[in-house]
């Protein structure tokens, strides 16, 4: 587990990692997940069911990455940052559909399988080769 100031210092991060998920369901609502002091942080994504809901149940979901992943970011330099940022953006599609086909999840619809909130824990965090 990370100290509290840890995940606080990667919470800095998460407006700039929500660009892309926004671009990419500009119908879902992103937003960063983080009471300051207590616990690790987060992305939120909610948004309600359209008339063409694959499932029953609007969207609630928390994606978080998992210690390993924010360690890496937090130990990577400025430049390796911007790195993982951009590779998050350009494998946003592919996260999407692995939340998708994993977790039922129907991002177009604004719906999902399963009536209570989900927390998904993505296990990395796309940095360059040698630091994932």
């Amino acid at each position: 587990m990370l100290a509290q100031g840890q995940y606080d210092e990667f919470a800095k991060q998460l407006d700039q990692l929500i660009v892309p998920l926004r671009a990419a369901a500009p119908h879902v609502v992103f937003r960063p997940y983080h009471v300051e002091g207590h616990g690790r942080p987060g992305v939120f994504a909610f948004g309600a069911r359209t008339s063409l809901a694959k499932y029953p149940f609007q969207l609630s979901i928390l994606i978080r990455w998992r210690d390993s992943a924010i360690l890496n970011v937090l130990e990577a330099d400025e430049v390796e940052r911007e790195m993982a940022k951009a590779a998050v953006a350009s494998n946003v599609q592919a996260i999407l559909r692995d939340i998708e086909t994993r977790y039922r999840v129907d991002w177009r619809g604004g719906s999902q399988d399963s009536p209570q909130a989900l927390t998904i824990d993505l296990e990395k965090f796309w940095l360059p080769p040698g630091r994932a």
